[in-house]
This record gives structure tokens, sequence and C-alpha cells, in this order.
């Protein structure tokens, strides 16, 4: 094992070292590399003046993030590192993508190409996003996945300490039994609470919601539709009830009951069907 010190804040151990001239050091058969906050392994390198290449099977171990690539370019100068190739990223989640552009000293960085966020049984997929320590926004109508429903959206912004996801523009949802949509949705994991705003609605079976905002608690299974109305489809008309608040009591596969709080009205339609005679 070959340990070579430099005049750059880390050093190196490789198992064979080339040097091919003032500027460049090509590593085989084993490379790591470290520094007071930084960890990195691979098979192979090579080192120039301005920046460090490890590959095959690369992992890197820096204070703030992992990450497992199959490469790595690191500029120290600028503290900017670019890994490619079936990334995998983690701290207590995993992001995952093709490739990773990240500086060190925002703690930020870019996930380029067939993004994959994993946090316990949500699962978030995208074509690129960004991340720092607090917040990650997945571009390229992402999706979200979970046990109980399926949300598509333009965009998506969760925030990590407060466990809440945002949802932005043509935002489709679909669960068990229910389906709907809005241009903003926000879901609160932690207290189990969802807001839809701007156009939302909510179809299951029969029934349609709709109104100016929708919030749901999913732990008492109630749904409050503000400035409000349900429409009930029968075999024969539409039972049609508006509200300021139209509260509604239901379970996993339909609605139990449906209460007016505020300035109820109420109509039914029936649905015409003409027949014409024949000639």
């Amino acid at each position: 094992m070959i340990l070579l010190l430099l005049m750059v804040p880390y050093q190196i151990e490789a198992g064979y070292l080339e040097v091919i001239n003032r500027n460049e050091n090509i590593f085989r058969d084993g490379v790591k590399v470290y520094s007071e906050d930084l960890y990195i392994e691979g098979n192979n390198g090579i080192e120039t003046s301005t920046y460090l290449k490890i590959e095959d099977s690369v992992y890197v171990k820096a204070k703030e993030i992992q990450v497992k690539a199959d490469r790595i370019y690191y500029y120290p100068l600028y503290k900017k590192l670019y890994a490619g190739g079936n990334i995998i990223i983690w701290r207590n989640d995993t992001l995952k993508g093709d490739s990773l552009i990240y500086n060190r000293d925002t703690r930020s960085g870019r996930v380029l190409g067939n993004l994959r966020y994993i946090a316990d049984s949500i699962t978030v997929t995208g074509n690129n996003g960004f991340f720092n320590r607090d917040t990650i926004i997945v571009e390229g109508r992402p999706r979200f996945s979970s046990p109980s429903i399926t949300v598509d959206a333009d965009s998506l912004i969760y925030c990590m300490p407060d466990s809440i996801f945002l949802f932005l523009s043509n935002v489709l949802f679909e669960g068990s039994g229910i389906s709907g949509g809005g241009e903003r949705l926000q879901h609160q994991t932690r207290e189990k609470i969802s807001i839809i705003l701007q156009s939302p609605y909510i179809l299951q079976k029969k029934d349609t919601i709709i109104g100016d905002r929708i919030d749901i608690d999913h732990t008492k299974n109630i749904l409050d539709s503000y400035n409000g109305i349900t429409i009930n489809y029968t075999e024969k008309g539409r039972n049609i009830v508006k509200g300021d608040t139209i509260r509604v009591y239901y379970n996993k596969d339909s609605i139990d009951s449906v209460l007016v709080l505020y300035n109820a009205k109420g109509s039914y339609i029936e649905d015409e069907t003409t027949i014409k005679e024949p000639d």
C-alpha cells in the first residue's frame, strides 16, 4: 500500500501509483482518500492539479452526506463534488439518480435524471431535483406513492423538519375508492392532514365534493369543504347540497354522512330522458 502525502487538503492511499508528470498521478488496485471531514474510496483514480477523479464502486462519506456512485470528480478548491452513474445519496432518507452536483459549502445539491426519493413507506419519483439540509424539490411531473394514495403534480416540495409535502400545479390524486385534484395540495405526514386549494374536487363512487378549499383529517376520517358543494348521483337524478362549510364523515370505501354547518341550501335535479317516437 502506497501512502501519498501531497500539498492538498487530503492524503491518498493506493495499491499502485503511477506518476505521469508533476500535475497528474494515476492510482489503481484500491484508492482511499482521507481528510478531516471527507473520506472517499474506490478501485481506481486520477489526480490532477485541479481535481480528483475516483471510479469503480465509489463510496463517499462527508460530514453531511454519504454517496455511492460509479465515479466522482472532486474539486478541492471549490469544495464541489460531481458524481455519476447509479448514484445513491443518504442521510436519514435516501435519494437516487443518474448524476449529482453537490456543493459542500452550502450543503446543497442537484440530482439529475431518474430521481427517486425513499423515506419509510413513501416513494417520490421525478426527472430532476434539488436538495439542501431542510428541503427537497422534485421537478418533472413527480409522483408521490404511499400504501394509501398516489399523487401526481408538476412539482413537489418536501420540508423535512416539518415533514410536509407540498404539491404544486395540475395536482391529481387517487386512493382507495377516491380520486380528485386541484392546483395546490399540502400533506402533513405527522398530523395526517391534507389541504387542497385552488379549484379542489374529490370524486368518490356516486359523490362529488367541490369548494374553495377542502381540508381532510385522515385520523378522524372527516372532510371539510369551505363554500362547498356536494353532489350525490342517484339512478333518477342528482341531490345537490351547498353551504359555507360542508362536513363529510367517511370511511375507507364510502361516505357515511354529510352535515352542513352554515347556510345550508339543497336541491334535487331529476334527469330527463326524451324518447322520440319513430315516424
